[in-house]
This record gives structure tokens, C-alpha cells and sequence, in this order.
């Protein structure tokens, strides 16, 4: 036990406590239990029925279950007893178990083991392994429990058994009670004697065990099972456990060495053979391509069928051949090809270590132009703009060269041929004027001897507009009688109604002013007389001269000035 303690590396994790059994009820009751045993016909089955102290011992199991839980130095909620004698018989097998819930448990409940007559299980079996390790091993257990009055019928009662397609069920090996013969193989177990072991029952430990060291990939051609032969008050017995069935793992490996791609060079829209080869391991999975391209983005492009398992076989080879049409996307991508076995889900292909990869592919497509940047870019160009760049960008593969562009042009005049105006990716025109206006063409081409155009029309017409109307508040766009409200990308000008009343009353104000200092002036002009002397002023009239006689002295006329003033009167002559 400690061996094993040391070998799991759990001697930290175990604690003994060392406690007088005198002060726990099964052994405070030996005498009433040898009372019991001493009655007439009573069954003597030593040393169950015989001896008070084994029955003791038997019942200190539950003051030690309890005991644990009590003092729980783990802080766990589960607690199970397990017989130190099981320990005497797995030393010498080298291997490590664990104890797990049993299916479905219900923690608020407390399991016991049943007793059904002579019962058998196989659950200390191990019928998974794994061929790649070197320590891959199986174990067959049969374990089991008797009545009181279960008898043996001879010796090697116990059986190993497998089935076999051909022959039917046949023995593999023998086992006889505790204390009986020693097990031994029969000959249809010789293919196990020189790599395999068995041990018998104990009065500790009813286990009959064949334990397969060396595990070998036809361990998994047959099914196996236990088979007890005993007599009861019934008569002769017999009891066959559940079947199990051997399972073997092996892992996959690296695809073959063998050429993967057909070509690594290739135009756009041939198409490329693509061939991976590889051990997919038992059970069998998968060989898969996968394509990288140099955007970084993977895809699936082809998987192998499922290959069925096959018992007896450690080796499956699957195959993938697909064939691929390639466009100028996979210039510079690669393939992979991973393999995978069908134990569990594998890594993603970027991160599988088995696979392998074709080199990068060159896909040579035709030169295309992609598209015309214009700087400055406007609709219409005004006169004099300085400056006016053209630059057509292209693609292809072979990459065209600047000496593979040519920009043509026609103008906007119908009859005006297409001109030949620069060999270069770039155009620049300089001082803009209207017989720049047309059509430029770019031209593109590479070593495939493709040709492909794209074009850019310019207008060149009108004068250089005004600065752009401000779209905010800060520029005072709107009326004194209106308020300006700041869009953010714009502005509106909304009727302020106080400065509309403010500016109505303003004008109104000034007219009757105005009003006011005309009515004065009126008023001042008609209360001004005016005189005129005309006392030696002549009038000529139809050709003769009229005297306006001279008013005497102290005299006063209508037409004399308030200030006596002489006036001169127009003369007026008839035609």
C-alpha cells in the first residue's frame, strides 16, 4: 500500500489515525455476539459465523466510514471503504486505480453492496489501449461474490472464455477457488502466455485477472467473457458475465514522402493534381487537404472517405487525389495535407504536427487595369487648375513594368482620332485649359502578351469658383431680423420676432420724422412773398416793346419784393 502510495505520489495525501477499538461499538458487543453464533443450528461458515471479532471488524467499517466523515481532513463529501486486502493482490501488478461516483448516484443516499447469490462483475477491467505506448497493457477481472453455501465444483471453476467467429467460445485460461491450483492457460490462450500474466482468487480478493503486458494489434479479434461453475441448494450453477471487447488506439501519422502537387507554376484557370497518402491510425480517420492562402485565410478543399476499423489491423491507409482550378487568388498560397485518426476531434491544420506542405504556387494571370486615381478629383476642372495627376494602377502576373502603360487621348471632338500621349503609369497635364477636355485611356499589358484598358473622362470649362459659403454661424450668414442655429454640418436661419418688432418700430420712427420736417417747410415757404420790379423792364410782344410803369414813391404793389428790391422779369417773345 505504500508502494503504491509512493508510485501515484499521494504519501502527502494520506492520513492514518491509530484509535482504540474498544471504544466503538462493534467491539463493545463481543459477547452478544458469541451468544448468537453458540445457538443450536446455527451455520458454521468460519470465520463469518465462528469468530465475534472478525464479525467485529466487519462492522467497524461504518464507525470508520463514519469516523472519516466526521473528522473529514480532505473537506470532501463522498466517502467510501475500501479493504486493505485488495492492495495484497494489484502490488504486484504495477498499476494505478481511482475510485469515481457510480453512475447516477445520489449524494443524499448512502450505496451498499448487495448480495444476489454468486455475483459477477467486470469492472475492474481496462480494455482500452493505446498501441503507440510502450507501457499500452489490458487487463481482464472477474470479480466476484458468494453466499453462504455457494460450493466450488472442482478446481479451475473459474473461466476465462473468448469468442470466436470460427470456432465458437472456447476456454483462454483456468482458475481455481483460493487455495486451489495454481491458473494456467489453455491452448487456445498460448498467444497470451509469453506476454501476459494471471492471478487467482484470495480470501481477500475474489478476482480472477488476466493481465496483457505486451499488447499486440490481434488482441483486438476477439470478445471476451467470465464463466463461473459452483452448486447451491439448487444444484449445479452456472454464471457468465458481461462480454467485453478489447479496444486498440493507435495514432495517426505524417503523410508519405511522395511528390504532393503536379506543378508549382501554372496560369490562371489550369488546373493542378493534388495527391497525399497517410497511415490515418485505428480507429481510422482522416487525410485532408487544406489550402493557405498568403491573405491568411484557410479553407477545406478535399477529405478522404471513412475507411471501416477492422480488428486484428493496426494499419489504414487513406488517400485523397483532387483536382484544382487555380485563379490569380492563389498566386503565393501553398497546400497542406494533415492526417488525423478517429479517437478524438484533431488540431486545426495550423496546428497539426502531422502534415506536410506542397511549395508556394506561381499563377500567372493577364495584366488588368485595376482602377485611375485622379489628384485633384473634381467633376469639372476650372480653367488655369496648375496641376492635374493621373495615375492608373495595374495588376498581373508577370508584374507589368511602368514601359507596359500607355495613355491615349481623344477629345471631345468626334472627328478628332485617339492619340498616343505618354508610355508610363503616371500622367501629369499642367495649366488646364478647355482643349484638355476628353477621354484618356490607360492601357495596360505583360509577358502573357494580354491587353487590358480602362478610361477617364475630363472636363475643362468655366473660371476658378468662389471660396465655398461657409456652413456655419460663425460667418453671420443670415439677416438682421433672423437667428442662425448651428447644425454641425450645416446652418438655418429662423424669423427672430423681437428683432423684427424692434427694427418696425425704428422705421416707423424715422417716417414720422421725416413726415414732420416736410409739413414745416411747407408752411414756412407758402408765408414768403416775393416782389418783382419790373419798372424798367421791357416786354416785347408780337414785336413791340410794353413799359411796366415805375409804382410812385409810398406806394406798394403786389409784385414788389418786401425788401423794395428791383426783380427782373423774363421777356417773352412771340415766334
Amino acid at each position: 500500500m505504500q508502494e503504491l502510495r509512493e508510485t501515484g505520489n499521494l504519501t502527502n495525501v494520506t492520513e492514518v489515525f491509530l484509535v482504540d477499538r474498544e471504544n466503538f461499538w462493534p467491539f463493545q458487543i463481543l459477547n452478544e455476539t458469541q451468544e448468537v453464533y453458540r445457538q443450536p443450528g446455527y451455520p458454521k461458515f468460519p470465520p463469518n459465523t465462528i469468530s465475534p471479532e472478525y464479525t467485529a471488524a466487519q462492522h467497524f467499517k461504518y464507525v470508520a466510514v463514519s469516523e472519516s466523515a466526521r473528522r473529514n481532513p480532505f473537506n470532501t463529501s463522498y466517502f467510501a471503504w475500501l479493504d486493505v486486502g485488495y492492495f495484497r493482490d494489484i502490488v504486484s501488478l504495477k498499476q494505478q486505480f481511482r475510485l469515481k461516483l457510480p453512475p447516477n448516484f445520489n449524494p443524499s443516499r448512502i450505496a451498499l453492496n448487495l448480495a444476489l447469490g454468486l455475483q459477477i462483475n467486470m469492472d475492474g477491467s481496462k480494455t482500452v489501449a493505446n498501441i503507440d505506448d510502450d507501457e499500452a497493457w489490458f487487463v481482464l477481472n472477474c470479480t466476484y461474490s458468494e453466499d453462504a453455501g455457494d460450493e466450488w465444483n472442482s478446481d479451475r471453476s473459474i473461466l476465462w472464455r473468448k469468442r470466436d467467429a470460427i470456432i465458437g467460445d472456447i476456454n483462454v485460461a483456468g482458475f481455481s477457488k483460493p487455495g486451489g491450483e495454481d491458473p494456467e492457460y489453455y491452448t487456445a490462450g498460448d498467444y497470451l502466455k509469453n506476454r501476459s500474466r494471471l492471478f487467482g482468487p484470495t480470501e481477500s480478493s475474489k478476482s480472477a485477472v488476466i493481465a496483457i503486458d505486451d499488447v499486440l494489434c490481434e488482441d483486438d479479434r476477439h470478445s471476451f467473457y467470465c464463466r463461473i461453475s459452483y452448486k447451491n441448494s439448487d444444484g449445479p450453477q452456472t454464471v457468465d458475465a458481461d462480454t467485453v471487447t478489447l479496444a486498440l488506439q493507435k495514432a495517426a501519422e505524417q503523410p508519405l514522402d511522395h511528390p504532393l502537387i503536379s506543378t508549382t507554376q501554372t496560369q490562371e484557370y489550369n488546373e493542378i493534381l493534388l495527391a497525399c497518402t497517410a497511415d490515418v491510425g485505428k480507429p481510422p480517420g482522416y487525410v485532408t487537404w487544406w489550402r493557405f492562402r498568403a491573405n491568411d485565410s484557410i479553407v477545406m478543399i478535399g477529405q478522404s472517405d471513412l475507411i471501416e476499423d477492422e480488428a486484428g489491423n493496426c494499419e489504414f491507409f487513406a488517400s485523397v487525389n483532387i483536382t484544382y482550378k487555380v485563379s490569380k487568388e492563389d498566386n503565393g498560397a501553398f497546400f497542406r495535407c494533415t492526417s488525423d485518426s478517429n479517437v478524438t476531434d484533431g488540431p486545426g491544420p495550423e496546428d497539426s504536427n502531422l502534415y506536410r506542405d506542397t511549395d508556394k504556387i506561381n499563377v500567372l494571370y493577364e495584366a488588368r487595369v485595376i482602377d485611375i486615381l485622379r489628384v485633384p478629383e473634381r467633376n469639372i476642372y476650372p480653367i488655369s487648375t496648375p496641376e492635374l495627376s493621373l495615375t492608373c494602377r495595374g495588376d498581373g502576373n508577370p508584374p507589368p513594368s511602368h514601359q507596359d502603360y500607355t495613355w491615349s487621348f481623344q477629345g471631345v471632338d468626334s472627328n478628332t482620332t485617339e492619340d498616343t500621349i505618354s508610355h508610363s503609369n503616371s500622367l501629369v497635364l499642367y495649366n488646364l485649359q478647355e482643349f484638355h477636355s476628353g477621354i484618356y485611356t490607360c492601357t495596360v499589358t505583360n509577358t502573357l502578351n494580354s491587353t487590358h484598358s480602362s478610361n477617364v473622362t475630363i472636363v475643362v470649362n468655366g473660371t476658378i469658383p468662389d471660396p465655398p459659403l461657409s456652413l456655419h454661424c460663425h460667418s453671420s450668414p443670415c439677416s438682421v431680423v433672423e437667428r442662425c442655429i448651428d447644425l454641425g454640418r450645416g446652418y438655418t436661419c429662423e424669423t427672430n420676432g423681437m428683432a423684427a418688432a424692434g427694427v418696425a418700430f425704428i422705421v416707423l420712427t424715422i417716417a414720422s420724422l421725416a413726415v414732420s420736417v416736410g409739413y414745416v417747410y411747407y408752411l414756412r415757404k407758402i408765408s414768403t412773398h416775393v416782389k418783382v420790379d419790373a419798372a424798367h423792364q421791357e416786354e416785347k410782344c408780337n414785336g413791340q416793346s410794353t413799359t411796366v410803369p415805375k409804382p410812385e414813391a409810398g406806394e406798394t404793389d403786389a409784385n414788389t419784393s418786401p425788401s423794395g428790391s428791383n426783380v427782373v422779369y423774363a421777356t417773352i417773345e412771340k415766334a
